[in-house]
């Protein structure tokens, strides 16, 4: 491994960062608004006390899933470049240093990351929680392994950015099963993970003393509230959905065991279908790198897919940005023997990857914009507006919002319905009509399509991780139903 000059590390953090900016879209995706609308409602003092517009249609948030200190953080900042900045600088500078621990390329290392679709589209989402959870978690466990064991002011240190980590998102908690399991040094191991157990406890102590509830327990208590896909399909959404989330990482992976993912197609080709094979080849591939790979990389990766499968509600690419740092050192220790004609075209290969369906997700938030514009310019003249009410969320949920259109809560009688982005259809059965349908631009790639099962974000929304097609098909399709 060739060694950086003293200061090119920060010229490679940020650099990143800034990247990971630019190419942030403009309007607000996923969960976004949701956020955006905690934050402006949430206060210092009683951070729950705000209406959910949302399912379950709750008068206080008590059961929201995260703890506030996100929303906290998106009160101060706002939607502005200052929110996801400094947590890009410092999950890069945690990248760098956790690589320089493992003695890989911190170079190759994030190029890995930023030809991976799986990393780059939750860290250019500045307000999800998803990157500043991550960020925080990242940096605590990059620190933790590179310091001495008598290096206590910083072991507690990182066990403090643990702990904020897990205040942000509670399955960070999942990493304080790393040390347990593999730290040999018994005080190194206490001063760690009490130092991040303290953080979490003073804030859910806070938290009871506020509302006379732990909220971690209602958390788990409630967490049917929002729809809980069986545990069988998140294992299987993993793997099915990893490989095309970090193909630089499965495409190493195949090359260091080039005969078992043509097995796991054929058997998948038998079972499934040849896209669900080639799927599941490439995210076993990808898994396939930690096997016989550092011990700390290896077991932190099976721990936040076994957190996934166990804790979460879904499978979602953005809910193991956690594990792609270990994922994509294991792979760099392997690629540092490549030749470089090979390394550069494997890095080609993954960022054209990576770039379609970066702008595949951008292009569904632009058409859902811009299909509210149009439905509102062409309402049908015979209909009024006072009843109306939408169903579906990301983009097309943050458009409608700001149209001050209500969620429908099942008492309106008109209802705009988002096919491709999680909306609720209504049935003729059930004695609605439908009156009227736009349709957006054709794409030959969807991450989201009702009909065809695909959810990139969720299994939970389809069982395919995305589609692409030889014929274009409408990339969201806006649909207008009457109560009869």
């Amino acid at each position: 491994m060739n060694e950086p000059r003293r200061s090119e590390h920060w010229i490679w953090i940020l650099g990143s960062a800034i990247f990971c900016l630019l190419v942030s879209p403009e309007p607000l995706l996923l969960d976004e608004e949701t956020h955006l609308y905690i934050a402006k409602h949430t206060s210092f003092q009683r951070p729950y006390d705000w209406a959910m517009p949302f399912p379950p249609f709750q008068e206080t948030g008590f059961i929201f899933a995260h703890p506030p200190l996100f929303h906290w953080w998106l009160k101060l900042a706002g939607d502005s470049i200052v929110t996801a900045l400094p947590w890009l600088v410092l999950w890069w500078a945690g990248v760098w240093k956790l690589a320089k621990h493992c003695q890989v390329s911190p170079r190759w290392t994030m190029g890995l990351l930023l030809c991976s679709a799986g990393v780059m589209m939750p860290l250019s989402r500045s307000l999800m929680p998803d990157l500043m959870v991550s960020a925080l978690a990242l940096y605590a466990l990059s620190i933790y392994l590179s310091v001495a064991d008598d290096d206590t002011p910083k072991i507690i240190w990182s066990g403090i950015l643990l702990g904020l980590a897990m205040w942000t998102k509670y399955p960070a908690i999942i990493l304080l099963f790393l040390p347990l399991l593999l730290e040999k040094s018994t005080s190194k191991l206490v001063y760690f993970t009490l130092s991040a157990i303290n953080v979490l406890l003073l804030g859910e102590v806070w938290l009871f003393l506020q509302y006379d509830q732990w909220h971690l327990l209602t958390v788990l208590q409630e967490s049917d509230v929002v729809g809980r896909g069986a545990i069988g399909n998140r294992v299987f959404g993993i793997p099915v959905r990893l490989g095309l989330a970090a193909l630089p990482m499965a495409l190493i992976g195949i090359r260091r065991h080039p005969f078992f993912p043509l097995g796991v197609i054929g058997i998948g080709m038998y079972l499934l279908d040849l896209s669900l094979g080639l799927c599941l080849a490439l995210g076993l591939s990808a898994f396939s790198l930690i096997w016989k790979g550092d011990r700390w990389m290896s077991i932190w990766v099976a721990l936040v897919m076994l957190g996934i499968a166990v804790g979460h509600n879904y499978t979602a690419p953005r809910y193991w940005l956690f594990a792609t740092v270990p994922l994509a050192i294991l792979a760099a220790k392997h690629l540092e023997n490549w030749p470089n004609s090979h390394r550069w075209g494997l890095m080609g290969v993954a960022f054209l990857w990576c770039t379609a369906i970066g702008y595949t997700e951008r292009h569904h938030a632009e058409q859902s914009v811009s299909l509210v514009d149009t439905v509102l310019q062409e309402w049908p003249q015979d209909l009024s507006t006072d009843d109306l009410s939408f169903s579906g969320e990301w983009t097309f949920r943050a458009a409608m919002s700001e149209q001050k259109i209500p969620p429908f809560d099942g008492t309106q009688s008109l209802v705009l319905t988002a096919l491709n982005s999680a909306g609720w259809t209504p049935h003729e059965d059930d004695a609605w009509e439908r009156v009227h349908s736009w349709d957006g631009h054709s794409s030959h790639m969807l991450l989201s399509s009702s009909h065809r099962s695909t959810g990139w974000y969720a299994d939970t929304l389809g069982v395919y991780p995305l589609q692409v097609l030889w014929t274009a098909e409408p990339i969201e399709r806006v649909e207008l139903w009457k109560r009869r």
